[in-house]
């Protein structure tokens, strides 16, 4: 297990039973807070809408949408590209959609977010009511831009 003085990345990686590699399992973002992998200089880009929210995404980009009903392991395509940027900068805007064009992800797995705590109460009258909700959400791999 060498590691990169200037980057401190592994150069041997352990293939795990399911074919993804161990360096490439932690590169996942644990939380959907997080963000990597974002390099929108000059490569390819799209915005989708998935489910009334807008998302701009670049091939191997990992990112939380609402639940799906999709299985784990399942391949998806998203036809409802906004805007889709090239590798040599040429943007095409859709009205509404850009058509030919869409975006396959692999639905990496299913989650929760954290948890929202919702408190109410009315001064003086006694009434406190606390709640709290997580948000399910589905984790998506993009994998091709087209």
């Amino acid at each position: 297990m060498g590691l990169s003085a200037d980057r401190n990345i592994r150069h041997d990686s352990i293939i795990s039973e399911n074919g993804v590699s161990e360096e490439a399992a932690t590169t996942l973002p644990k939380h959907p807070g997080e963000e990597i992998n974002k390099t929108y200089g000059h490569s390819m880009y799209a915005v989708i809408e998935i489910g009334g929210h807008q998302y701009k995404v670049s091939e191997n980009d990992t990112l939380f949408v609402n639940r799906l009903k999709a299985e784990e392991d399942e391949k998806i395509s998203i036809d409802r590209v906004l805007l889709l940027k090239d590798d040599k900068g040429k943007v095409k805007v859709g009205k509404p959609v850009v058509k030919g064009a869409k975006v396959e992800a692999k639905v990496v797995d299913h989650l929760k977010d954290d948890k929202v705590i919702v408190f109410k109460k009315k001064r003086r009258k006694g009434y406190r009511v606390k709640r709290g909700h997580r948000q399910p959400l589905t984790r998506l791999q993009v994998e091709k831009i087209s």
